[in-house]
């Protein structure tokens, strides 16, 4: 028997490759970079293999596998712990379906990404994303707040094993929860890492053909008719939707938008970057669009305040509980007191919290990629600066398909109807006819730069 299985004897193995679909972070736990000098700033790092090649953890697998099952059926195929809040009383058990790490066989072409040299790896198939912060007084980018973070590319692909403990074809519920499993990983797939709430961290299942069972007898490997049966199961298994309400949006530009890309920092080099993917489309971060939309919800809080409209009293907790809790209002005792009255939602002592309303993906039509002139303007006499030119790379009126998901409140549908009623009233001050339809999105809003109708897909 080869040696690659011995480990596996008595169990059913599943394998299979993991494909990046959303940019991917699982992080190592620091944001030291020794390659990097003093005047750069610190980035996160991702996990990384013996081979210095990007590694999806066992750890992260399971627990976004675990995630998908209700609670009991996660305790019989992945163990419970001591004490688990589940099941009082219960001891804790070990677990019968064991993923394994999933190690890098393929990485990303990074291809037309406009990240510089020094902040991408095409070994790796990573580049850094550089984000700024947000100052919530003025609304404008928060001076010297940078995020910077290493990312595995959209492309990659991982190599997948799991194990299934104990014999085939003895527990045919518990292999049935197994094949929804897999089912589910193909489509709509597993959430890992940072940003899951932005669109990120979206792998999925492929080549669902190399996924096999080796029932390993005495010095052989069996591959018979329970090779053909699990593949039947996979194929005709429900799949597990995500949770929660899917509200769709469509964007379609009427102006030449970016996101601008990092400075390769070079005096040669007067172009501003729009980011885009490694097959050139444009790039619309999930961060980005969601503060433009929470941003755009503040403002008609703002509006509903001062027509004293009905409700308006409660608008800023269904916000914190729509976008997220920011960490002032988390350390405000009162303000968190009356999250908690209005639902009896617990909230732990940590700064802030993760809000319902999520991006599940940002799917990005084509675009031509256009090179615009312009010259800087002396902020003193407002005249043109001499020798002062640059150019702006921009997408011509590009398009975005949207998919958002309000996830479910834990207070049950009671709490929920002002949440999904505020969405609405957001998806209809940017859809209906007037003079606020539409959405401004990215870089250069101040020049006519970023507009976008906004079309909404029941």
């Amino acid at each position: 028997m080869s040696g690659e299985y011995e480990a596996y004897r008595g169990s059913t193995l599943f394998e299979g490759v993991l494909e990046v679909v959303s940019p991917l972070h699982i992080g190592a736990g620091f944001d030291e970079d020794p390659a990097l000098d003093d005047a750069d700033p610190h980035v996160a790092q991702i996990v990384l293999g013996c081979d210095d090649l990007p590694v999806i953890t066992a750890t992260g697998l399971k627990g976004a596998l675990r995630a998908l099952l209700p609670p009991d059926e996660a305790s019989d195929l992945f163990g419970s712990i001591l004490d688990d809040p589940d099941k009082p009383g219960a001891k804790a058990r070990a677990g019968v379906l064991t993923p394994y790490a999933a190690m890098l066989v393929q990485p990303a072409v990074l291809g037309a990404r406009a990240e510089p040299a020094g902040f991408r790896n095409d070994t790796r198939g990573t580049y850094r994303a550089v984000r700024t912060a947000i100052d919530a007084a003025t609304g404008v980018p928060a001076s010297y707040q940078l995020s910077n973070a290493e990312m595995v590319a959209p492309g990659a692909r991982f190599r997948f094993r799991m194990r299934l403990a104990g014999p085939p074809n003895t527990a045919p519920e518990r292999e049935a929860r197994v094949a929804r499993l897999l089912a589910s990983m193909q489509a709509p797939g597993l959430r890992l890492g940072r940003g899951r709430g932005d669109g990120q961290g979206v792998v999925r299942l492929v080549a669902i053909d190399v996924v096999a069972t080796r029932w390993l007898v005495g010095q052989t490997i069996e591959r018979g008719d329970d090779v053909v049966a699990w593949r039947d199961r996979v194929r005709t298994a429900t799949r597990i939707e995500p949770a929660g309400t899917a509200y769709v949006l469509t964007l379609s530009g009427t102006a030449p938008f970016l996101v601008m890309a990092s400075p390769d920092g070079s005096q040669a080099d007067n172009t501003l970057h729009a980011l885009r993917s490694g097959s050139g489309s444009p790039e619309l971060p999930g961060s980005s669009l969601m503060g433009a939309l929470r941003s755009r919800a503040a403002w008609l809080a703002g509006l509903r305040r001062l027509r004293a409209e009905p409700g308006h009293d409660e608008d800023e907790l269904v916000l914190a509980e729509l976008f997220g809790l920011r960490a002032d209002q988390q350390r405000n005792k009162g303000f968190v007191a009356r999250i908690a009255a209005r639902c009896g939602r617990h909230l732990p002592e940590v700064t802030g919290f993760a809000g319902l309303l999520v991006v599940d993906s940002i799917e990005a039509g084509t675009a031509p990629l256009t090179s615009l002139p312009s010259v800087r303007i002396d902020r003193f006499t407002q005249a043109p600066m001499d020798g002062a030119l640059f150019n702006t790379e921009a997408f011509l009126n590009p398009t975005f398909r949207v998919d958002l998901r309000l996830r479910p409140h834990p207070g049950g549908s009671q709490c929920e109807a002002p949440l999904h009623a505020w969405v609405r009233r957001l998806i209809a001050d940017m859809t209906d006819a007037g003079p606020r339809q539409g959405l401004m999105l990215g870089h250069g809003g101040n020049r006519g730069f970023g507009w976008f109708e906004v079309g909404s897909t029941p």
